[in-house]
Formats: structure tokens, sequence, C-alpha cells
């Protein structure tokens, strides 16, 4: 992983909620949505756009699990517009809603 690949990778995993795009990450790393594009591709075997949703559906189920927030909330908190466009991410990417992820949750 090129050095600026990663760094920009790590900003990722910490700022999930601001509002970032494929392309402003690409800027950070000092290349164009193009190359920025095959590089995640061939990391992470998805898009850009795929990973920053991931990254941040992945940080919601750990705050469904580990926090009473609301639904609402923790859509906010990841940088979702709303709970709806949350809960539709987390169902695309989980095959469940963020309900279900919940109460299945055994803690």
């Amino acid at each position: 992983v090129p050095p600026k690949v990663a760094r920009v990778l790590r900003y990722l995993e910490t700022a999930y909620d601001d509002p970032v795009s494929p392309s402003s990450l690409a800027r950070k790393a000092g290349m164009t949505a193009a190359r920025f594009a095959r590089i995640i591709r061939r990391i992470h075997g998805i898009s850009p756009m795929q990973l920053i949703t991931k990254t941040r559906i992945s940080v919601g189920s750990r705050l469904l699990c580990e926090t009473d927030d609301s639904i609402a909330q923790i859509a906010l908190d990841c940088g979702f517009s709303d709970h709806s466009a949350f809960t539709r991410a987390f169902r695309a990417v989980t095959g469940m809603s963020p309900t279900e992820h919940r109460r299945l949750d055994p803690t």
C-alpha cells in the first residue's frame, strides 16, 4: 500500500463522520480519483465509495452493540444524512436492519 493511501485509509477510520467523498480522499492522497479508485479496488476489492460506506456501517454496527443511542443518532454519528439512509445502507451490507442487528447482539 502506498504510504499516502495508507494515511488516507487511517484518516477514513477516524473521520468516517466527516463529509468525505472518493474524490476528496483521492485529493488527500495526492492522486487522481481514477488512480485512487484502482488502488483501493486492488487492495480491498471494492470501490472507494463502497469502502466509505463499509467503514461507516462497521462503526454503526459497533455503536448499535455498545451504546443505547437511538438509531437516528448513530446514523448521524456515522456520517449518514438520516436514519433511512443508514438503514438502507446497513441492510445492503449486513442483510439485516439496524434494529434486528441490535436485537441479535448477545450483550
